[in-house]
């Protein structure tokens, strides 16, 4: 936790324009809209508080999506859920209807949901993950070939915007544009303890499930739904942002060498937070003075990780999926 401070302070001081201590310390301190004031309250903390809540909500719904289908490459990426959730984003944007930040929240959860039924449906009687990964790979390629489509026949305004959204961004987020990742943050908060839990006992055996109550389809459905609804809230406020609801909870199994879900929600969390806030550091960092988007930074990252995953697994080191 004492990372995620240190690197949200950071993330609060660097990028164009930069702001010293002496300028945080007088936005903080001051009453009016000054100059350090606009900078640091409707900026740069607003950026940084998404940060941390988008990167630990995808990492936690990665971990609870791998674990339900115990599927080390099972997450939103390759379930369709941010794939769909884009396509949608783009139908809201190209057509107008409501606007990209009224009814969008809703539409992408729509589309996050009906990409991962989607995957699911197809990929329902795959046992080998790396097969299982395929399928969801191929799914969410035709999702992005829709998605290409639709932002084709937008006009020139909405392509620039969809272009941009769809690379990753967490530059101009304001409280009222964040507002959909809190309530998709909070819905998951409430919900992943007994969610937890429950994919705990899953993942011993359905029977097992079964005889102390717990029905694993239910469960499965619980976990998509919620999942597909953090994913949702991220994707209509900054874009698709890959690879962190994968990495996350490896990189926190690697580190701690537990297997226990319960037990790793909120390292998996503050995981992801620091993933996503290196990322964006990165962006801003790289190319100063101009910005790296967040989402090409992550996969620039999460890229080489995915291989090495896939690489693991035809070795034999990972277990079998076994579709609930």
């Amino acid at each position: 936790m004492a990372g995620v401070v240190a690197l949200a302070l950071i993330s609060v001081l660097v990028g164009p324009p930069l702001l010293s201590l002496s300028g945080m310390a007088e936005a903080v301190a001051s009453v009016g809209a000054t100059d350090a004031w606009v900078v640091f309250w409707q900026l740069r903390v607003p950026r940084a508080v998404v940060a941390v809540i988008a990167g630990g909500g995808l990492g936690v719904v990665g971990l609870l999506m791998q674990d339900v289908f115990r599927n080390p490459l099972a997450g939103p990426d390759l379930l369709g859920a941010g794939p769909g959730a884009a396509l949608a984003m783009a139908l809201t944007v190209v057509t107008g209807v409501g606007g990209a930040f009224v009814v969008g929240p809703l539409v992408t959860f729509a589309g996050a949901l009906g990409g991962s039924l989607i995957v699911l449906q197809f990929s329902s009687r795959q046992r080998d993950p790396v097969r299982f990964a395929v399928v969801g790979a191929a799914v969410s390629a035709g999702l992005t070939a829709l998605t290409i489509a639709v932002i084709s026949v937008g006009s020139p305004m909405a392509t620039d915007l969809l272009f941009r959204y769809l690379l990753g961004i967490l530059a101009g987020r304001t409280w009222t544009m964040a507002l959909p990742v809190f309530i998709g943050a909070g819905v998951l908060a409430v919900c992943v303890v007994p969610l937890a839990r429950a994919v705990s006992v899953v993942r011993s055996g359905e029977r097992f499930a079964a005889s102390v109550g717990i029905r694993p389809r239910r469960v499965v459905i619980e976990v998509v739904v919620v999942s597909s609804l953090m994913t949702a809230t991220v994707v209509s406020c900054c874009g698709p942002i890959p690879f962190v609801a994968l990495l996350a909870p490896f990189l926190t199994r690697r580190s701690l060498r537990r297997e226990h879900t319960s037990s790793l929600v909120w390292p998996t969390a503050v995981t992801g937070a620091l993933l996503l806030l290196i990322a964006d550091i990165v962006g801003r960092l790289s190319t100063y003075p101009q910005e790296a988007p967040v989402g090409v930074c992550v996969a620039v990252l999460g890229g080489p990780a995915l291989l090495l995953l896939l690489r693991g697994l035809r070795a034999g080191r990972s277990p079998a999926v076994e579709p609930i």
